[in-house]
């Protein structure tokens, strides 16, 4: 019984360990440190959720030395608490590991266009936010920044076609319908545009 004890022990530890692991990942830490930990948090998760849950289902000897099922109902709050926890975890690590850095460098290729833009070098920053746009095509703000940048040289045709294929990604922004019926309003469709808006 207390080799059992010591066991959970260490598997609390190696829990919270797993835990702070996403850290890293969550402040953007470089794929070199965070990639490792994460797996290294995995593999230990893994372990853990079999050796507890084979625990707590499994066939253990009593004090005689009789062979008898766990009471599934005595532990029934740990097991529920374990499950979700553990469900979490692997929520979390699949939204930093399983999925691709597309988002963290889509925004970093938004933010290069922003700094260009500021700088009034525009046509650098229309690179980078095209670049953005490659990346994570479900990120809207690309897409209002380059259709806005070409609302206000005029150039409606180009700013519509950027708004449109921001519409077919994210066919419920309210600001790329607001800049279309602005392209439709300043070229002179009122119609459309009324219906944009």
């Amino acid at each position: 019984m207390e080799k059992e004890r010591k066991a959970i022990w260490l598997e609390n530890g190696l829990i919270i360990m797993a835990i702070a692991a996403l850290w890293p990942a969550i402040l953007h830490w470089p794929d070199r440190v965070t990639r490792p930990l994460l797996y290294l948090a995995l593999v230990a998760m893994v372990v853990i959720a079999w050796r507890r849950w084979r625990r707590l289902t499994g066939i253990r000897k009593n004090k005689n030395g009789q062979k008898h099922l766990m009471n599934w109902e005595r532990n029934s709050w740990a097991k529920v608490i374990f499950i979700c926890g553990f469900l979490i975890w692997v929520g979390l690590f699949t939204n930093f590991i399983l999925r691709p850095g597309e988002n963290r460098q889509a925004k970093e290729q938004e933010k290069k266009g922003d700094v260009f833009f500021n700088e009034g070098k525009p046509e650098r920053a229309l690179v980078y936010w095209r670049r953005a746009i490659a990346l994570a095509p479900r990120q809207r703000a690309p897409y209002e920044k380059i259709s806005a940048y070409y609302l206000l040289q005029g150039q409606w045709l180009e700013a519509r076609k950027v708004i449109e294929s921001g519409l077919t990604q994210l066919p419920s922004c309210a600001n790329l319908y607001f800049n279309l019926g602005l392209s439709y309003y300043f070229s002179g469709d009122y119609v459309r545009a009324r219906e944009s808006f």
